[in-house]
Parts: C-alpha cells; structure tokens; sequence
C-alpha cells in the first residue's frame, strides 16, 4: 500500500499576496493550474501542502462554521506569530502556554484562522 499524502484547499481573494502570507510560514510556492471556473496555487512546507484557490468570478468568499483552524506545527510560536502579523495578519490569540505546549492563534488575508502549536517536550 502506497503512503497517503494530504493537503488542505483554500479559497482566497488573490492568490499572490495569499502566497507572501503563507511565505511568512514557510511555506513556498510550487505549481499554478488554471481551470475554467477558478485558478489554483499549490504551497508546500512541513510536510504537507496548501491550495490556494481564486474564483475567476470574482465571487465572495463565504465562511461557515463547520470547520476548525488549520494547524501548523512550528518549532517557535513567538517568532512565526511576529512573522505572521508582518506579513498583513491579526492575531486573534497572542502566544502563550498551556502546560507544555505554546500556541497562538491568528486570521490571515481572508479570514481564515490559523492555530500555530509548539507541543514542547
């Protein structure tokens, strides 16, 4: 049996300044695809992918409730948190500890929540 690799896609409203965003995670641009009805720019680092999409429609995005943040794992909270909100983001939780483990929450460019987690030891 072959391993699974997943990703997560996104609808975002510009997908270039979506891509500096996400730099600020480490995360790089990989390749373009352009469909009938939206294009895509797939993002890779860590280990796992992201998508992000634009609607050629120009449509609005709309957010329900039926979804968590999208989570990533990173070595130090405080400094991708600081990176984060250069980069055009809002923190919607500052760092801090919870036990061992630190996190943060923050919005990016089109309101999706990110958590940023650091289990410690």
């Amino acid at each position: 049996m072959s391993a699974v690799q997943s990703f997560l896609k996104i609808f975002v409203a510009d997908l270039d300044s979506s891509a500096a965003f996400y730099a600020a995670l480490g995360m790089t641009p990989g390749g373009r695809m352009a469909a009938p009805e939206f294009d895509e720019l797939i993002l890779r680092g860590g280990g796992g992918s992201i998508v992000l999409c634009r609607w050629r429609d120009g449509r609005a995005l709309e957010r329900g409730n039926a979804n968590g943040p999208i989570g990533f794992m990173v070595t130090d909270v405080d400094a991708v948190h600081d990176r984060v909100l250069a980069a055009g983001g809002t923190s919607r939780l500052s760092p801090r500890s919870l036990g061992a483990a630190r996190l943060a929450f923050v919005v990016d460019l089109d309101g999706h929540e990110l958590e940023l987690l650091n289990l410690g030891a």
